[in-house]
């Protein structure tokens, strides 16, 4: 946890409560390369803590943002974390954090995991048969963005 740029806003969000959908995938790029990568091809908007962006789910909101250092030279973790900013159907609320994480051994190679946890509306626990289907279909969105990083030049 003491590798973290924001260590305590990481440890917060991974002791919060609610469903979770994880997905990762090993980049060959440093993770300072991939936290850009991450922000212009997956977030698609400004990187600044309070913009926001439509997706299915709703309205999302930039909370928190450490980027990694520049270089090859370090091992602390950067994150991006974004939340909710508006009701939608199928979610009270969601949190999310991607983390990009130096490998230890090569740092020009960046495992980047993205993890979602979720309240689950009541009509999103019957039409989605009990979240199964909503946990499905958001690991399915993450996993495809997190591909179209790994297909990126």
């Amino acid at each position: 946890m003491e590798r973290y740029l924001n260590r305590a806003r990481a440890e917060s969000f991974l002791m919060a409560d609610g469903q979770e959908v994880e997905v990762s995938v090993l980049l060959r790029i440093p993770a300072a390369e991939a936290y850009a990568l991450w922000l212009r091809q997956c977030w698609g908007g400004p990187a600044l803590v309070g913009a926001t962006r439509s997706s299915y789910q709703g309205t999302e909101k930039l909370s928190v943002l450490a980027p990694p250092d520049q270089g090859n030279e370090s091992d602390r973790i950067g994150s991006v974390h974004y939340e909710l900013a508006s009701r939608g159907w199928f979610f009270h609320g969601y949190k999310a954090m991607v983390s990009f994480i130096p490998d230890a051994k090569n740092t020009a190679n960046t495992l980047v995991v993205w993890v979602v946890k979720y309240d689950p509306t009541q009509t999103s626990i019957v039409l989605c048969c009990g979240g199964t289907m909503l946990r499905l279909l958001t690991r399915n969105y993450l996993k495809n963005q997190l591909q179209s990083l790994q297909a990126s030049p």
